[in-house]
């Protein structure tokens, strides 16, 4: 009886653990997407002063700014995938990555602060 106790208690102790997640796992899964929003600000301000308007997507950007561009700004990430949605004065990129469902955002623009609740402008969020 003793060893069955013990036994059930190691398996919970287990089950526990692995439920629990770990907060260096956390980081390096959105340590990745956090760095793809931050290089895509950057390309969308260098797009902003060329074209006065924000682009709608990677592909606008990798056309007008270059892949060479976008690789020196860390937005080469296959395991990263962005969406942007462009609103009136700004936008908000929404990044995805593979193999996790941790999603971060950010968004350029007041009228955007409802749909990032808890984050300020340009401040990249993972909730």
């Amino acid at each position: 009886m003793h060893r069955t106790g013990l036994g059930l208690a190691l398996l919970g102790a287990v089950m526990l653990a692995v439920a629990c997640e770990n907060p260096n796992d956390r980081y390096l899964r959105v340590l990745p997407m956090k760095r793809s929003l931050r290089g895509l600000m950057n390309a969308q301000e260098a797009f902003l002063a060329d074209s006065l308007r924000y682009a709608s997507s990677l592909a606008s950007l990798r056309r007008d700014l270059g892949q060479h561009a976008l690789d020196s700004l860390e937005l080469a990430s296959d395991s990263v995938a962005i969406d942007i949605e462009i609103s009136g004065s700004g936008y908000v990129a929404t990044a995805h990555r593979s193999g996790t469902r941790a999603v971060c955002r950010v968004f350029i623009g007041s009228e955007n602060a409802p749909r990032v609740p808890g984050a300020a402008e340009g401040q990249v969020w993972c909730p």
